[in-house]
């Protein structure tokens, strides 16, 4: 339900895909839930260059919560991808609201800002769809209940 989301908003110039790899700077090519990049992914070669991602979203798992949580937020942001979209589909110590949290983290011109939007809640949440020449982000804003995502 979220690709299919970000599929119906994207703007004109940019894919939205599932499981494709991200060519980060040290070769790494990690494989986010779902990539908002300005690729066409049949010229790519496999992995996209972390240049042309500009929003990552990564759907939370028990077995890797702390790798989705601090390890790949600082990852994607350590190679310039400017919005990094984390999935919370359960409870956790830190946060015990209403599941599933949807949590945006975008770079903007005055830094990071985080945004956040819980299940029975019609929010507003920023998705980069370009990178900007001092590599912040050109967000739209996407509007919905993470609670659409139940089920899914």
């Amino acid at each position: 339900a979220l690709c299919r989301t970000l599929w119906a908003i994207k703007p004109v110039g940019t894919t939205v895909l599932t499981a494709v790899a991200v060519r980060m700077p040290d070769g790494d090519g990690p494989i986010p839930d779902v990539v908002v990049m300005t690729a066409d992914p049949q010229t790519c070669g496999g992995a996209v260059p972390h240049q042309l991602v500009h929003t990552v979203v990564e759907v939370v798992s028990p077995s890797h919560a702390l790798v989705d949580r601090a390890y790949k937020r600082e990852l994607y942001a350590e190679a310039g991808i400017p919005c990094y979209w984390r999935v919370e589909l359960e409870p956790w110590r830190a946060y015990q609201g209403p599941v599933p949290l949807v949590v945006v983290r975008v770079l903007t011109a005055d830094g990071w800002h985080a945004v956040e939007v819980a299940a029975g809640t019609n929010g507003t949440l920023p998705l980069a769809v370009a990178r900007l020449d001092d590599g912040t982000a050109r967000t739209v804003e996407v509007e919905f209940d993470p609670q659409t995502l139940v089920g899914c």
